[in-house]
């Protein structure tokens, strides 16, 4: 998948292409199968493919050593599989590890979502974070961050209408400046015969100089623009 710059488009929570970490995901969900013998887990955390990696991550019965292995290994992307790995959130301390050692940046909420729904199917599991960290971490509140989009929205709207304001003022003012200027200087040096080619002339120059000097002002209004 190829983003506006005809390049592959970034992930969402891993460093890895926005195809691979779909592939990533759906290992991580769907990487083990019952057989005969039992369950049988498709991945090896030694494996070069990280989609085998991630399949390991999300369904092994993983302990401290192979997640601190995988961590080191995969960082965030062995995060992102072990979110759906239910054995880690089930083991107090693997949880607590997860949750110490490893969850950073936008897999946060997505821990917390993942414990809501854990919550929803097992009512004895505690969706409450093992950390004190996490604990004291509010969430925000989405109407107070509605509430600070309103307002930015409107401060934008209040800014671009001042901004045509001013646009408008500089070029009427540069306009009757360059008009009287050109007019009463033609006037002097032509007569008064002359005086509706020296009036045409002043307005084609106003309404050039108006125009540049509107561009001039845009271009410094907008020069911090990223």
């Amino acid at each position: 998948m190829l983003n506006y710059k005809n390049e592959a488009s970034e992930g969402y929570f891993t460093p890895l292409s926005l195809v691979d970490e779909f592939r990533c995901m759906l290992a991580a969900l769907y990487g083990r199968t019952l057989e005969k013998e039992g369950y049988r887990v498709h991945g090896s955390p030694k494996s070069t493919d990280i989609t085998a990696r991630c399949a390991y991550y999300g369904k092994a019965n993983l302990d401290e050593k192979a997640m601190r292995a995988g961590y080191k290994k995969d960082n965030g992307t062995f995060v992102f599989a072990a979110l759906y790995n239910d054995h880690v959130f089930f083991t107090a301390k693997l949880r607590k590890l997860l949750e110490e050692e490893c969850l950073a940046g936008g897999l946060i909420g997505r821990y917390r979502k993942r414990c809501e729904q854990l919550q929803k199917r097992w009512r004895g599991f505690d969706s409450k974070p093992q950390t004190e960290w996490l604990r004291d971490g509010k969430a925000e509140d989405p109407n107070k961050a509605n509430e600070s989009v309103r307002r930015l929205l409107l401060l934008d709207r209040k800014l671009n209408y001042f901004a045509g304001v001013l646009f408008g003022l500089v070029t009427i003012a540069t306009w009757v400046a360059v008009f009287y200027l050109i007019q009463s200087l033609l006037d002097r040096f032509l007569g008064s015969d002359w005086h509706g080619l020296t009036t045409t002339v002043a307005v084609i120059c106003a309404l050039i100089a108006g125009g540049a000097a509107q561009q001039c002002v845009e271009r410094q209004f907008h020069k911090s623009d990223p």
